[in-house]
């Protein structure tokens, strides 16, 4: 499983010119137990800072690497729900009164 770091996944959506990746962390057994773990290893000073330990504990289970195609269809599509829901709102107004 390939783990990407912070930094390489912020420069990834930068160069994509989108938003930030989204990561899909898979569920842990006992999770509350991990996190004391590592709690108490910043407290110990094991880690130096609370991001140093959590790639030990959390490996990202997906990366979604942001796709420019995507974004630029995406964007197109609300700029034109955002001209159409202007025209539908009263009539979404009354169709919630159940006068439409």
């Amino acid at each position: 499983m390939k783990v990407l770091s912070t930094d390489a996944c912020m420069g990834n959506a930068r160069r994509a010119g989108t938003a930030i990746p989204a990561f899909n962390i898979p569920f842990l057994p006992m999770m509350e137990a991990v996190v004391e773990a590592h709690l108490a290893g910043i407290a110990m000073g094991v880690f130096r800072h609370p991001a140093e330990g959590v790639g030990q504990f959390v490996k990202p289970d997906k990366v979604f690497e942001p796709d420019p195609v995507r974004h630029r269809v995406y964007q197109q599509k609300l700029e034109a729900y955002g001209e159409l829901f202007p025209l539908l709102k009263g009539f979404l107004a009354k169709l919630e009164r159940g006068t439409a």
